[in-house]
Order: C-alpha cells, then sequence, then structure tokens
C-alpha cells in the first residue's frame, strides 16, 4: 500500500504471524525520488487476535496516508531555526541602538528584556510540570 506524495512514497508492508511461532511485523518505507528506499519504522506488536492486527494495519495506514506539512521535512525545520536565530541576533543587536523607557533602574541593563523572557519561558515550562503532576488522572481514570 502506498501513499504518494510530492516526491516521495510510502509502503507498509505486513507479514501477519500464522498459527506458528513466527510474529507480526509491520514495517515502513518511504521512497525518496523513486531511487532510494528508508526504513522509518519497525513494529512488532504482542500476540494478538487477528482482529487486532487489522486495526492496527488500518491504523498504520491511515498515518501513512495523513497529509504531511512543512515542518514534516528536516530542511524546512533548519531553515526556519535559522531565520528565527537570526531575527534574535538582530533584534539583540537593535536593543543597542533603541532607546529604553525603563520603570526600573535595572531594565537600562542592555539584553534585560531578552535573558529576562528567556527565564520567564524557563519558569513557566517547569510550572507547567508540576502542574502536571497535580492535575493529572491515571491512565485506566475514565475506565471506570
Amino acid at each position: 500500500n502506498a501513499a504518494t506524495g510530492t516526491s516521495r512514497d510510502y509502503f507498509l508492508g505486513v507479514d501477519i504471524a500464522r498459527m506458528g511461532g513466527d510474529e507480526t511485523v509491520l514495517i515502513s518505507l518511504q521512497r525518496i525520488n523513486k531511487e532510494k528506499l528508508i526504513q522509518f519504522d519497525l513494529e512488532i506488536p504482542e500476540a494478538q487476535l487477528l482482529t487486532a492486527t487489522v486495526r492496527l494495519i488500518l491504523h498504520k495506514d491511515a498515518i501513512m496516508k495523513k497529509e504531511f506539512s512543512i515542518f514534516d521535512n528536516p530542511k524546512n525545520v533548519k531553515i526556519l531555526l535559522i531565520t528565527f536565530y537570526c531575527s534574535l541576533i538582530i533584534l539583540l543587536i537593535a536593543e543597542f541602538f533603541i532607546y529604553p523607557h525603563p520603570a526600573f533602574s535595572f531594565e537600562y541593563v542592555k539584553g534585560f528584556s531578552a535573558v529576562y523572557g528567556f527565564f520567564s519561558c524557563v519558569l513557566l515550562i517547569f510550572l507547567a510540570k508540576i502542574l502536571r503532576l497535580i492535575v493529572m488522572k491515571k491512565e485506566n481514570y475514565y475506565d471506570k
């Protein structure tokens, strides 16, 4: 089964276990420019009923047929990160040429807003992790 993109094809190979001692194997491959095959996923599920195996195959097939965004391509992510870091450097340099209107004396320090913003984001991440521990439910909470 293949899901076709612009210059890429995706294939799902399935070897279903029979009555013997072998295992079901699902392998996902990507063909780039009709030249090279790359394996990007291999799954060997636990022994299960055939109906569960069919559901797993259909789920994998649906994942492979999904629309890919521009962020799925590593080149695009690299370009985005380079653009992001360049804009941060430009803004930091611009701070040396713009006169601030601070409310407090420590805001006169060059780069204060960048450092303050960075540490504020780090603090928010740690607070979110702590909040997650407080409000998180057990995995089977809604099955009861």
